[in-house]
């Protein structure tokens, strides 16, 4: 039996108190920051991930040294089926804030691994909770540390290890993370990369609702001007960007000629969208459409501030609205459509003196309904 010293029980109690009243004391004085997204979000089958970037908390003093401050990169999955549903992996804690740059992002995800570019690389196993680096990549592949040492990583439906002159590259497992040579990937231009992150990618004034059918939306001037009979139908049908009203054309297009012509046009209704576009099915994409009706999505503001919140509208093909879903979003970043669940990203209009909220807006494709997620965390 071992004599038990009041002095030194009391000298245990002490020390127990001060250490819980000196972590009650932090966090009292402590300031607390607020995560914010950081880079573009990713659809999976599963989820939609987001990187999240915090300033950790740190003590108000008179001469504070921002260059002190301590990060945090964190990895937010939520899930589509049950948004409430909210998974957070903790990536990089550290004191420099080097990488909060766009080289850091979400390069794609293989089953259930999440690949990550942030000053290293990370895979994020989302069932298992399992976060593997490049050090472990190369613990597996230890014939590989030489071409790792100087790789670039790509991503098109598994993750890729390419060398600086894109002659030789190695993809991984994301099971085993064990890798094997394979062709290298397409090779993107630096203009491309960055073109495809403007919202204004994923929206469109119109498209083919059938082999020989199309739709638009554009405003009087906009539809005398190019939507004319005889002329060439557009190629892209980008978005206008000028916050005008405009309205709902449709008609019939020639498709045997090389540059399609437009055969007719004519106005839907006498219905007004103010700042309309269509939803693309991705970057650069074609109209987004969904069947059982077949119908498209415009997205258009109501209201008369500057940045009234949008509304997402599944049209028909003759232009009848089906439902309106009030999507409070004043500033959209991100369009990420699904054939059940459309994924929108941006801000909750501007309120004086208030920074806007980054939000998550889920709109079920069948009824319209909304779930909305804050990305602030």
């Amino acid at each position: 039996m071992y004599y038990r010293s009041p002095l030194a029980i009391g000298l245990v109690v002490v020390i127990l108190i001060m250490l819980g009243a000196g972590l009650a004391a932090w966090r009292f004085v402590s300031i607390k920051s607020t995560g914010v997204p950081l880079g573009a979000a990713v659809r999976t089958p599963t989820h939609i991930l987001q990187l999240i970037s915090t300033t950790e908390r740190y003590l108000p003093t008179l001469h504070r040294a921002p260059g002190k401050d301590r990060y945090r990169m964190d990895l937010l999955a939520v899930s589509i089926a049950d948004p409430a549903r909210q998974q957070t992996f903790t990536l990089i804690r550290q004191q420099q804030a080097n990488a909060l740059t766009p080289m850091t992002k979400i390069l794609g995800a293989d089953s259930d691994v999440v690949w990550i570019q942030a000053l290293d690389i990370f895979a994020v196993n989302l069932k298992t909770g399992r976060i593997a680096r490049d050090a472990d990549l190369r613990k597996e592949n230890p014939e590989l540390a030489l071409f790792m040492a100087s790789a670039k990583p790509a991503f098109t439906d598994r993750f890729i290890a390419v060398s600086r002159d894109w002659n030789q590259a190695y993809a991984f497992s994301a099971e085993t993370l064990k890798a094997t040579a394979c062709p290298p990937p397409a090779r993107g231009s630096w203009l491309e990369e960055r073109s495809s992150g403007r919202i204004e990618t994923s929206l469109c004034s119109g498209g083919l609702i059938s082999s020989n059918d199309w739709i638009a939306v554009a405003t009087p001037d906009d539809a005398k001007g190019d939507l004319k009979p005889g002329f060439s139908l557009p190629r892209d049908f980008a978005a206008g960007e000028k916050d005008h009203k405009r309205q709902l054309y449709r008609g019939k297009v020639n498709t045997e000629e090389t540059r399609p012509r437009i055969e007719s046009c004519e106005r839907m209704d006498p219905a007004e969208y103010r700042a309309a576009t269509f939803l693309r099915d991705k970057p650069g994409g074609k109209l987004f459409r969904v069947i059982d009706p077949d119908s498209s999505f415009l997205l258009h503001r109501i209201g008369t501030e500057l940045f009234a919140p949008f509304t997402l509208t599944r049209l028909s093909p003759d232009g009848r609205s089906i439902w309106n879903a009030s999507t409070g979003i004043g500033r959209l970043h991100q369009v990420l459509p699904g054939d059940d669940v459309i994924a929108l990203i941006g801000e909750r209009p501007s309120v004086p003196n208030k920074v806007p909220e980054p939000i998550l807006m889920f709109v079920n494709v069948k009824d319209g309904s909304t779930n909305t997620v804050s990305l602030w965390r």
